[in-house]
């Protein structure tokens, strides 16, 4: 919704976390991005401004039902495309190779856990050929990749260089160098969402209120594609979905290769 209000307001300010100015700028040109602070910059309490509002507020002018929203297909942020390309370079072994971004947990206090599943439930998604997997989960995963190697699975690469909690303008280049993400509902399906990356999110029976309900898609972001939970609880029905998507994903990759 950024882009709609710098269409019509005369100046705009973008208070925001530390970690999202570098993108901020870059995807919002004409915005003045300002680093949130306590107490806030004094650039925010200029009296020249007309109107403030939370971000999640300017729905109820700007998206009142759902043919306001966007259907282009476009992303509306913006990753640091060199770093991207150098990450792309880095994660790919060999020509063809499709990379796979994968989270499986929410780190969310009130329902992460529902959100959240073993990472070894993703192993027949992990089995799939053709591919180089790329651990895009936030926080520590050590333990969880000790448990993959454990029953046998070590495809799973992660990059030790970039922390999502602490550089996460390095993680939206992550995220950007992907040709697909496969993910829980958390952060990683927004900021895939918001870049339009190709994304397959895995959903609870039950979801979160944005994602409505009885539909693959979402308004919100159009490259995100919904898999949800049959049964309370029980991932096989989204996984093995995921696993069939990302199968016929690569072999749509190899033919428009031939």
């Amino acid at each position: 919704m950024m882009p709609d209000v710098l269409a019509v307001a005369g100046r705009v300010a973008i208070e925001c976390d530390p970690r999202l100015v570098d993108c901020f700028r870059r995807s919002f040109a004409g915005a003045e991005i300002v680093a949130r602070t306590d107490p806030p910059a004094a650039a925010l309490t200029d009296e020249n401004f007309d109107f403030q509002s939370a971000a999640g507020d300017l729905g109820r002018w700007l998206r009142p039902d759902e043919t306001a929203f966007r259907r282009d297909g476009d992303g509306y942020l913006v990753a640091d495309t060199a770093r991207a390309a150098a990450l792309r370079e880095c994660y790919r072994r060999e020509d063809g190779e499709i990379l796979v971004g994968l989270t499986w947990r929410s780190a969310s206090p009130n329902i992460g856990d529902l959100k959240s599943m073993d990472v070894n439930d993703l192993a027949e998604i992990l089995g799939v050929g053709g591919c180089r997997f790329i651990n895009l989960q936030y926080g520590d995963t050590k333990a969880e990749l000790e448990s993959l190697r454990k029953n046998g699975v070590s495809v799973l690469h992660t990059d030790r260089e970039i922390d999502p909690m602490v550089d996460f303008d390095g993680h939206l280049a992550q995220i950007a160098a992907m040709d697909i993400v496969i993910s829980a509902s958390n952060s990683t399906v927004h900021a895939a969402g918001a870049l339009a990356v190709p994304t397959l999110a895995m959903i609870r029976h039950m979801p979160d209120r944005r994602w409505l309900m009885d539909r693959e898609d979402t308004p919100w972001y159009p490259s995100v594609r919904l898999l949800r939970q049959q049964h309370v609880a029980d991932w096989t029905a989204p996984v093995a979905q995921a696993a069939a998507e990302l199968r016929r994903f690569v072999a749509e990759a190899a033919s428009r290769r031939t």
